[in-house]
């Protein structure tokens, strides 16, 4: 039923391959212009945008591992470093969000991968180089429209080395043009919660 140069031939192989990709034994596979690099690059972004970060990190790694030099490598490396952020594993996703620095040029993608991986530095424990990033991306938040972004970047790195006292006023007076989404603004109050909850300022938390 699917015997073409993308799948394998063997009846076995190939029931295991499309079990792979979450198709029946019997299905069928359309091909897009650009060939196994576009689609995984498609089943990448769709697992992204579901936020159903175990899967986008493995599309991600197929693909990396597949498309080395792929032209969208770089964006899918940073999709990869943000779905390692949101597991939480923060060796993993300083690894590959330097692997972006690494190559990507002087962009948004090449800040955002600064960003995130200021964050996982922070997460480890890694304060100086967790400050020298954050450093960097205080110069270009302004471009970027990541002012806060940046400042939850810096209290996430006070807040790791137990600075509350220095994390706190840096939260608290966050201007309100740079608290422009959902996102940033939970991450505002959930680590100030967590500053008033360990100065025992309970009904601030």
């Amino acid at each position: 039923h699917l015997d073409t140069l993308f799948t394998p031939s063997q009846p076995a192989e190939r029931a295991a391959w499309l079990a792979r990709q979450g198709l029946e034994p019997q299905g069928y596979v359309v091909f897009m212009p650009g060939g196994r690099a576009e689609a995984s690059r498609v089943r990448a972004d769709n697992a992204f945008t579901l936020q159903e970060w175990e899967t986008a990190r493995d599309y991600c790694r197929e693909y990396l591992a597949q498309y080395a030099e792929g032209s969208d490598r770089d964006a899918i490396g940073l999709k990869l470093g943000q779905s390692l952020v949101e597991l939480k594993d923060w060796a993993g996703a300083a690894a590959a969000l330097r692997e972006v620095l690494a190559r990507a040029p002087k962009g948004e993608t090449e800040f955002r991968a600064r960003l995130l991986l200021a964050r996982a530095l922070a997460a480890q424990g890694e304060a100086a180089a967790a400050d020298q990033e954050i450093t960097l991306l205080k110069s270009e938040s302004e471009l970027y429209s990541a002012q806060g972004e940046v400042a939850l970047a810096e209290g996430e790195n006070l807040l790791a080395q137990g600075k509350d006292a220095d994390a706190a006023p840096l939260l608290e007076n966050v201007p309100p043009e740079w608290l422009k989404t959902p996102a940033v603004k939970a991450r505002v109050a959930d680590l100030l919660g967590r500053v008033y909850y360990r100065q025992w300022k309970l009904e601030d938390a």
